[in-house]
């Protein structure tokens, strides 16, 4: 495993986030709400792509330590392939900064480096659900581009999964 592989693929994960927000900003200028969160994804994904992780630096943050530690027991070679980022860890970052609406300064808090560095806890958490999902479902990679079936007939096939399970329980 390579750690620094490991933290890019962290950072570049905020800042697919951070342009998402940046789009939806456009979308709805009147909305500060977005640009907010795009500025403090920008400032995650700086501060994460600065973190010394090979060797790990002391003060390393314990979300970055645990995401580290998620990447070898998966025997992770590539995290773009093998590290689980699924429904909870996109939905987890992009809401990051979205709804602080405290400001205790200069910086907002959603772009303090203390902020940031609890934010990765977050993420890890949200790893890991993707995770146990992968794991109870039997999934795969279930964002891999190279699925046999588009997104919309996989949506189309548990809508029929529900009807039918409707169908037998309603009379």
């Amino acid at each position: 495993m390579d750690a620094n592989s490991v933290r890019d693929f962290i950072a570049d994960k905020l800042e697919e986030s951070q342009q998402w927000r940046t789009w939806k900003a456009e979308d709805y200028p009147d909305d500060l709400r977005n640009r907010t969160s795009a500025k403090a994804l920008s400032a995650a994904a700086a501060r994460v792509r600065g973190y010394q992780v090979d060797p790990p630096d002391p003060d390393l943050p314990e979300g970055m330590r645990s995401i580290l530690r998620l990447a070898r027991e998966l025997d992770c070679n590539d995290p773009y392939a093998d590290l689980p980022w699924g429904d909870e860890a996109s939905r987890v970052a992009g809401r990051y900064g979205f709804t602080s609406e405290l400001n205790f300064g200069e910086v907002p808090p959603a772009e303090m480096p203390e902020m940031i560095d609890l934010f990765t806890e977050r993420l890890y958490r949200a790893m890991r659900a993707d995770q146990v999902w992968i794991e109870e479902s039997g999934e795969g990679d279930f964002e891999s581009d190279e699925d046999d079936q588009s997104w919309d007939e996989q949506v189309l096939g548990v809508l029929r999964e529900l009807r039918d399970l409707l169908n037998e329980r309603l009379p």
